[in-house]
């Protein structure tokens, strides 16, 4: 009797284990996304251990904002925590305890898949942006967005490795100075390149373009920013949603496209745009 029960339970167990690998290896199958991953921040971000408190010092710090300490409260069921201070409305969501199905779950993927929330489902809708745990709604602000978006982007960013190397303390005239001592191009043939839409700044020399953005100050909704996270992300930009697609090599907040009129080694090239700005 003992045996049978074994083997009834190995049975049960094949059975079990065939079944959980046909649903994760067929096409329909999409593995459960974890709500600490959003574009290119990533769930081991410093971000999402941070609090409203954190945040709200932050932008004090930074006089976005007069005093952490004195906010209105907001309505609850959208954020776990909602404050007002100085026409700027703060939410935050604590992710680890959100319980699917409440409001305030419904809010936060809302506002992350779609930049709005629906407020509670009453057709209502308050665009945000979403940054991590938090979201900010400014649309009453009559102060510095551009300001507020680039202090909000600096909180939630990270730099990996290479993104601490010395490429980033580079301008563009640096670039243009190594790679003409390296004889692979000649920066006094250099001529102003149409950048609106995609970079803040674009140059040509003989058939070698330069890119370059202004990370620190461009507006996160920007096309130009848009266009660097597509480089960034997928590997290539759509020049103003044309359809004309490039794909130029990145390297920090410098992109290298090299065209077919260029007569130099191109490989040569490559390689040292990409080492450009990195220790060896």
């Amino acid at each position: 009797m003992k045996k049978l029960t074994i083997i009834i339970s190995i049975c049960f167990f094949l059975v079990f284990t065939g079944m959980v690998i046909y649903v994760a290896v067929s096409e329909d199958f999409v593995e459960p996304k974890s709500l600490q991953e959003q574009g290119d921040i990533s769930a081991d971000n410093p971000i999402w251990n941070k609090k409203m408190d954190d945040l709200a010092q932050y932008l004090a710090d930074n006089d976005m904002i007069q005093d952490a300490k004195n906010y209105g409260l907001l309505s609850d069921g959208v954020g776990t925590e909602a404050r007002l201070y100085d026409n700027i409305e703060l939410y935050w969501w604590d992710i680890e305890n959100l319980a699917e199905g409440t409001a305030e779950y419904k809010a936060y993927t809302e506002a992350v898949e779609n930049g709005n929330i629906d407020l509670w489902s009453s057709g209502n809708i308050m665009q945000v942006e979403v940054y991590g745990p938090f979201a900010v709604n400014a649309s009453r602000y009559e102060g510095d967005i551009k300001k507020l978006t680039s202090l909000l982007y600096d909180y939630v960013s990270e730099k990996t490795d290479s993104d601490k190397s010395e490429v980033w303390n580079k301008s563009l005239e640096d670039l243009e100075e190594y790679l003409t001592a390296e004889n692979l191009m000649d920066k006094t043939k250099k001529a102003e390149v149409t950048s609106e839409g995609y970079t803040s700044a674009a140059f040509n020399y003989s058939g070698v373009e330069l890119y370059w953005w202004d990370l620190e100050n461009l507006d996160t909704g920007s096309d130009e920013y848009k266009a660097y996270l597509s480089l960034k992300e997928e590997g290539f930009i759509d020049l103003w949603g044309s359809g004309n697609i490039i794909s130029p090599v990145l390297n920090g907040p410098f992109a290298l496209n090299i065209l077919n009129g260029y007569n130099g080694d191109v490989n040569k090239l490559n390689e040292a745009f990409k080492e450009f700005g990195h220790s060896s």
